[in-house]
């Protein structure tokens, strides 16, 4: 899954329960705000997988609270000048 999900970049739905409650067949959906409007999660994976990304725009991702702490580890990483990574061991399946 993990190599599927590199190779082409499709990730699907993220979204964050911030009150519990019901849905149903047919219940609206409504998107009541973006917390980062320039940063979609396709900009986001792409810079993540591709680790082409400016130091001063990984940086910003390095401490954006709505990432993993493993990718803001990495975007810190990024920003500053390491963008090589063993991912192996994630894409091999060998944990």
């Amino acid at each position: 899954m993990a190599y599927l999900f590199q190779k082409t970049g499709r990730t699907g739905w993220y979204c964050r329960v911030l009150e519990p409650g019901v849905a149903a067949f047919g219940d609206k959906v409504t998107l009541l705000g973006r917390t980062q409007p320039n940063w979609t999660v396709e900009r986001v994976t792409a810079a993540r997988l591709t680790r082409q990304i400016s130091a001063s725009d990984a940086a910003i991702l390095a401490i954006m609270p709505e990432l993993a702490d493993g990718w803001r580890k990495a975007f810190a990483k990024m920003a500053d000048g390491d963008t090589n990574e063993d991912t192996s061991r994630r894409l091999n399946g060998s944990y």
